[in-house]
């Protein structure tokens, strides 16, 4: 991004509202799914320490976390069954249970249009998290090295959840957007 600064520190656990923010998203997560795998690859060992004794995580070790984020997706997938799913990024603190709600209901209305991906989008920007039919399971875990989520979306039929609310497009990648979140 031009003009923008990459994080020095870790932004999961950048305070926001008084917790980290993967606090805050791990929450929401609890809030709306029967199951909650947690990837984790880098600071793997805080990351147990932080959730020590939550019941309601299963953690999954990437060991391959430095080839990128699909390594993660596709480690955090052959963790489930065949049931629907969503991937909810860790630096996404403005994500609630009110904004996947409608999702999970949007996609349940798809269903009949035989839609296996649905992705909300803000005007034109692509949001998360994005909600998938238990059949994306295979295609992801089949998938190349090489591959990523634009390969397996391409694979799949995809309908998008318009909307206006900015909360499914705000992640925290850069020191200016964390500030802009606190500053509100």
């Amino acid at each position: 991004m031009k003009g923008s600064s990459r994080m020095n520190e870790w932004k999961i656990m950048l305070p926001y509202q008084g917790r980290p923010i993967i606090d805050l998203v791990l929450e929401t997560a609890l809030s709306t799914a029967d199951k909650v795998i947690m990837v984790i690859g880098h600071r793997s060992e805080d990351l147990h320490k932080h959730f020590a004794g939550n019941p309601d995580i299963t953690f999954i070790e990437n060991t391959n976390y430095t080839r990128g984020m699909f390594s993660s997706i596709r480690a955090g997938v052959a963790g489930l069954g065949n049931e629907l799913f969503f991937i909810l990024h860790a630096d996404l603190p403005l994500i609630k249970k009110s904004h996947i709600t409608p999702l999970l209901d949007y996609f349940t209305m798809q269903q009949e249009n035989s839609i296996d991906i649905v992705q909300p989008l803000c005007g034109t920007v692509p949001g998360h998290p994005v909600i998938f039919s238990g059949s994306v399971k295979e295609t992801i875990l089949a998938s190349k090295d090489s591959d990523s989520m634009r390969d397996i979306f391409k694979a799949h039929a995809v309908s998008y959840f318009p909307t206006d609310d900015p909360a499914y497009i705000t992640d925290i990648d850069t020191i200016e957007s964390y500030h802009s979140l606190i500053n509100g």
